[in-house]
């Protein structure tokens, strides 16, 4: 069974920071967990005071926290952000050390703690949300074509996409499944003469997405910006649901992505629309191609979901545990 304990919205960023994470540990307390695991950076403070009181504490360094203080525009200037995020990253990698266990989800992540139980623990699909069958009536009736799904942001390049998508002579439609990060960034997408092929269905099931990808998918998408330091090193689970949706895939031409993936995807230079365009239509009318990358895919997920993957977390909790005794 599990029990949620929910904090209030914040109101801001700085009371988010200040104020809900000493509410947080309020809260843990009262909770007398086995193992507590943080998931934000900004609750490290939070995790190191339930250390001081004997509670056995686990560190999800999900991202790059240090690369993404410096992605964010929200702080002034560049040298201020280095500052900041130099600060952080000492202060992560001294936290981490005194945690009970550290997990992340890509290796050069991982590999940035100093601590005796750390495990790599990959962000994979969980293969059970792939069994639906059901959609409902407006999307059954849905033409297929080329699939995005996730975060509808401008560092995923959504509005770079739906250009190539303009650009593109093989592709006919592009669905897009997901919230926007704002009705600003919303509007400039669809100012793009490729908005004419877009298909907007706002946030849906995940296993119904799962279904139309199977479906009705030609191809999955992943373009985020190669610029971004936070994209440079992680792996996005995204990849991994549109393997086992059955889709070949095209991904941002990064360093990391094509020496992960090289033999499974297709890559594309995600600032260029036309190289976006001219990687789909490579990929749209080469039917083999098409079906050994598919292929290759189902092969993938059968040992990397989160079925396998899952066994890794139970077990660094027991031993955490168990040394506790």
């Amino acid at each position: 069974m599990i029990k949620l304990h929910q904090l209030r919205l914040p109101k801001n960023r700085v009371d988010r920071i200040f104020n809900l994470t000493k509410e947080a540990f309020h809260e843990a307390l009262k909770v007398e967990a086995d193992v507590y695991q943080i998931h934000d950076p900004e609750l490290l403070p939070v995790a190191l005071k339930l250390k001081k009181q004997g509670k056995n504490v686990v560190y999800d360094a999900h991202e790059n926290a240090p690369a993404s203080i410096y992605d964010k525009e929200w702080l002034p200037f560049k040298p201020f952000r280095y500052a900041v995020s130099k600060y952080f990253e000492n202060f992560e990698l001294r936290s981490a050390k005194k945690m009970d266990g550290v997990i992340s989800v890509a290796q050069p992540l991982i590999d940035r703690f100093d601590n005796e139980r750390k495990i790599l623990l990959r962000n994979l699909p969980n293969l059970t949300k792939f069994q639906s069958k059901e959609l409902s009536p407006e999307l059954d009736k849905a033409e297929s074509g080329v699939i995005y799904a996730g975060g509808l942001t401008a560092i995923r390049n959504i509005y770079e996409m739906i250009e190539g998508i303009h650009h593109s002579k093989e592709c006919r439609v592009l669905h897009l499944f997901g919230d926007w990060e704002s009705e600003a960034y919303k509007q400039k997408c669809m100012s793009s003469k490729g908005w004419a092929k877009v298909r907007f269905w706002g946030f849906r099931n995940s296993a119904e997405v799962y279904t139309f990808m199977k479906l009705k998918g030609q191809a999955g998408l992943v373009l985020f910006d190669g610029r971004i330091k936070n994209h440079q090193i992680a792996l996005p689970n995204k990849v991994f649901e549109y393997m086992a949706s059955g889709l070949p895939i095209v991904m941002s031409d990064i360093p990391y992505w094509k020496e992960n993936f090289n033999n499974v995807v297709m890559f594309a230079n995600p600032q260029l629309p036309q190289s976006i365009a001219a990687t789909i239509d490579e990929l749209l009318t080469s039917k083999e191609k098409q079906q050994q990358m598919i292929e290759i895919g189902l092969e993938t997920v059968k040992t990397l979901n989160w079925d396998a993957e899952v066994k890794k977390l139970v077990d660094l909790y027991l031993d955490i545990v168990d040394s506790g005794k």
